[in-house]
Order: structure tokens, then sequence, then C-alpha cells
């Protein structure tokens, strides 16, 4: 029986025992007797009443021990790992859409909270499918689609209902929860920094309500593996970005151009805090992967963040260095996790479109390694690229079949663009 439920029919019950005792007095003449039999019947009701009184404080102590109870979460489990293949299966039976990964995301906080355990597992859940986030959003017609206001709007509603609903949950154990909720709150805060830093730029100009940077997350605090991988690696992500803003500002150049790249060297930026983000965005990145072992998909992403803060500092700080070399290992994982997404697809038989999604997202972004590597090289002189090179190849028919995801086009035009310039 539904525990919401129980205490209810049990007091249906008791009154309705209670009504027919009365009658069955009514009916014998009880009523009638002397004080001594109404002072029975007056203390078999006040018996009657405690009963109900006891057994409603029963449950619900019971319940709210339930609920409180948090032995051996997930949240605490330093071992834990991404299950991939669980999240590609559940991925593959939905339809390759924004929407459908929200939906997703807001499913286990729909249900009612039963116990602390519960909880922790939901937001464990919410922060595995993080992962799918960057991959989703620029998808195709996806990120057409998030470019008008309207869609911005709607999208930005979506992801409010989500954090409301985890935050509903958040605030239902800490109103039961007499012991420490730091464990549960850091998490919370991390899933919204980590959700708007992905999102941010789909969200409608001005739109502040969902502002929550990496920096104030006590990360040091999380226990849990993939929660710590998750921290350190957008923490890094957070102050290599602001670090690229203001050498993009002092070069007057995009830092994903090979000219910007190029201009990394010439002597022109002079502000120690872009130094400072930089290591503090490598040093991340390293804590990242010292904690996440040989996870194929987290190797794949952070060896690839790494390379490219350690290419900026290293180019600012004028000394020689081997730019090929610092991507050889994004691009080597980025490889391993194709294989496991395709022996996954060809293994479970499940060649749905989201699945051809997931496919072709992650072959662009072993792709953009690759260009990227390509980019640096030419950046700093160290190698002559050929028209005939098979990285360039690869890309450009992935362009012409429309799978760019916002990863390849603007890179390969501009690798294109500089060899062309160079041979005039």
């Amino acid at each position: 029986m539904n525990k919401s439920f129980t205490p209810i029919a049990i007091i249906i019950a008791v009154v309705l025992g209670v009504i027919l005792f009365v009658l069955i007095c009514i009916w014998t003449g009880a009523l009638t007797q002397n004080v001594v039999y109404l002072g029975s019947l007056l203390s078999a009701a006040l018996a009657i009443l405690a009963l109900i009184v006891s057994i409603l404080t029963y449950m619900s102590i019971d319940s709210v021990d339930a609920i409180s109870r948090m032995d051996g979460n997930v949240l605490e489990n330093e071992g834990y790992r991404t299950d991939l293949s669980q999240i590609l299966y559940e991925f593959g039976s939905r339809k390759a859409q924004t929407k459908s990964i929200v939906e997703m995301m807001e499913q286990p906080y729909k249900n009612r909270l039963s116990s602390g355990t519960q909880l922790a597992d939901n937001l464990q859940k919410t922060i595995d499918y993080l992962v799918l986030i960057p991959f989703i959003i620029p998808g195709r017609t996806l990120h057409k689609e998030l470019n008008e206001t309207a869609e911005k709007e709607a999208f930005s509603r979506a992801i409010t209902r989500l954090l409301k609903r985890i935050q509903h949950q958040v605030h239902r154990f800490e109103r039961v929860n007499a012991g420490s909720n730091i464990l549960i709150d850091e998490t919370f805060k991390l899933i919204k920094a980590v959700l708007y830093q992905q999102v941010k730029r789909y969200l409608p100009l001005n739109d502040d309500n969902l502002r929550v940077l990496l920096p104030s997350v006590r990360g040091t605090m999380l226990k849990n593996s993939v929660s710590k991988v998750m921290y350190y690696n957008y923490l890094g992500l957070f102050y290599m970005h602001k670090a690229q803003d203001m050498m993009e500002e002092a070069l007057e150049a995009s830092m994903e151009t090979i000219r910007g790249l190029s201009l990394c060297r010439s002597g022109q930026v002079h502000d120690d805090r872009i130094m400072d983000y930089l290591s503090i965005a490598e040093q991340s990145f390293k804590e990242a992967l010292d904690v996440i072992g040989d996870d194929i998909m987290w190797k794949a992403f952070i060896t690839f963040n790494l390379a490219r803060a350690s290419f900026f500092r290293m180019s600012l700080s004028g000394n020689a260095f081997d730019a090929g070399r610092l991507f050889d290992n994004s691009v080597e994982w980025r490889h391993r996790l194709n294989v496991y997404i395709a022996d996954f697809i060809e293994e479970n038989g499940k060649d749905t479109p989201s699945l051809i999604l997931i496919k072709h997202a992650f072959i662009a972004q072993e792709l953009q390694a690759r260009l990227q590597k390509i980019s640096c090289l030419m950046a700093t002189g160290q190698s002559l690229i050929s028209l005939d090179n098979p990285d360039l190849s690869a890309a450009r028919l992935e362009i012409e079949r429309g799978n760019d995801f916002g990863r390849l086009r603007l890179r390969y035009n501009d690798i294109m663009a500089t060899f062309r310039d160079n041979q005039t």
C-alpha cells in the first residue's frame, strides 16, 4: 500500500469502528445504564484515540527516518564510475532533441522522495546525464533553433523547471534530516554551475536567473569520483575560457583561428592574470585525470582540454615545445571512445536516430582534436600540411554530410584559407 495513503486508511478504519461501537451500545441500551458503564465507554474511546495517535506518530518517525537515511549513498562512493553503455542505452530510446535530454534528467525527480539514498541516486544520475548536454545542443538543426529568441526562452524555462524539481527534493530532504546536508548542497550547486556553463550561450540575453559560477562550488568537499572529475574539468574550462577572452581582447584575434594562435608567441600579451588562469586550468585538468584513472570517456574529454591550456601557456611563455605531441593523447583517446561506441551500437543492434546522433557527435569531437593539432602545428610553423591530409579529407566529408556539430566547419575553413595564403 502507498505509504502516504496508509495513515488515512487507518484513521478511516478506526473511526468506522468507533461509530459501529457506539451504534451497538445504543442498540443494546448500554448508554442508558449507570455512570459506571458510561465511564467504561469513555475509557474505551480514549484508548482508541491514543491508539490512533501512537500509530500515526510511529509511522511519521519511521517515514522521517527512511527519508533522512544516507547509509552507503552513491555520492560518497569514491569508486563510482559513469556507466556509459547504460547512458547510451537509455538515450538511444529517445528522440535526439534538447527537450528529450532535459526530460530524461527531470524524470527521476517526478517521483515521491522515499529516502536520502534515492535523492543521492537522482543527483548522481543527473551528473551522469550532464555529459550529453554539449553534444545534443549543437546538433544540426538544434543549434540553429536555439539561436531563435523564442527557442532560447523555451529552453530557459525547461532548464529552470528541471532545477526547481531538483530543488524541491533537496529542500524536502533538508526539512527532515537533522544531520549535515553539505554534500547534498554542494552536489546540487555543482549541477547548477556545470549546467549554466554548458548552456549560457543559448539563454536569452540578460537572463541571469540560472547564473552559478564554478568557483562558488566547494569542490574539495565532494567525495564521489565522477562528481570530483566533473568539478575539476569544468573549473579548468572556466579559467581557460577567461584566459582566452583576455588573450583575444589583447591580440584582437580569435583563439579559434591559426592567426590568433600564432599571435600568442608575439610577446604582445603582458597580463600576468592570463598565465595564472592558464596554470589553474592546467592544474585542474590534471587533478581531474588523477581522479578518473583510465575512464575512456572522461579521458577523451579532459586530455583535449589539457592540451589546449598547455598550448596557450607554452606559447605565451615563448619557450620551444612540440605542439603536435600535446594533442596526440587526446586524438588517441577520442579515437578509442569512437571504437567503443561503434562496438556498442553493433553488439546491441540499437541503430536508432538518437544513437546515430551521438555517434556522429563523437566522431566530430575526434576530428576536432585532429584539426586543432593541425592548426597549432601551422601556427607555430612546425609542420607543412598537405591538402591530401586524411584528417582534412575526413573533416570535409563529415561537414558535407551535415555532421559538423558546430565544431568542424570554422576550423576546417580557417586551415584551408591559411594554406591558400601561404601558397601565394
